[in-house]
């Protein structure tokens, strides 16, 4: 089931910390590690809330549910979480189809910073030794072959993340969590 969201949607600040987790499937500790400023991971937007005051709850963003998810996914791939997390920038904050060298075989429509493409499959695709992630539309007639020959260099290994369906995942998970709780910082 594909649900949907406006741009608008992105940037409200409305969900507590272990529904975000919850959403990306990690734990409320390792995601209260990743907000650590200390630690530097999971930078809070100009539009989430800190938790300012007794009885206040943080508050994160869709944009940045989504940056923690897509996060949660590169890690599970094998690299390390700040990098993860700036490679998710490529698509939550980062629009006109690509996060980093971009380009590609054809020419790119038009996506907005934390939106999917209109039509196709959305990935993410992350390169060892590269510090950007390029987001990348695809249909059924778009080869694989530019995967590994990119902008002037030669790779045999990608990381991509299919981000229709992390959206997805989120998307649902946030809309069935309950806003209650004692994990819901």
């Amino acid at each position: 089931m594909v649900m949907r969201y406006s741009y608008e949607d992105l940037d409200q600040p409305r969900y507590r910390l272990g529904q975000v987790a919850k959403a990306a499937g990690i734990s409320t500790e390792t995601l209260r590690n990743w907000i650590n400023p200390a630690r530097g991971v999971i930078k809070m937007g100009e539009h989430d809330r800190d938790a300012e005051g007794r009885g206040r709850h943080r508050l994160f963003t869709l944009r940045r549910a989504l940056q923690v998810a897509i996060t949660a996914r590169l890690v599970a791939a094998r690299h390390q979480p700040a990098e993860a997390a700036f490679l998710a920038l490529g698509f939550t904050d980062v629009g006109d189809g690509t996060g980093g060298f971009g380009g590609g075989p054809a020419p790119l429509p038009e996506r907005l910073p934390g939106m999917l493409y209109p039509e196709g499959w959305t990935l993410l695709l992350a390169y060892p030794g590269h510090e950007m992630s390029i987001i990348r539309n695809i249909d059924m007639e778009t080869g694989a072959w530019w995967l590994f020959h990119h902008v002037g260099f030669h790779i045999d290994t990608v990381t991509a993340v299919h981000l229709n369906k992390v959206v997805d995942r989120v998307l649902s998970a946030l809309a069935l969590t309950d806003a209650g709780g004692e994990d819901d910082e």
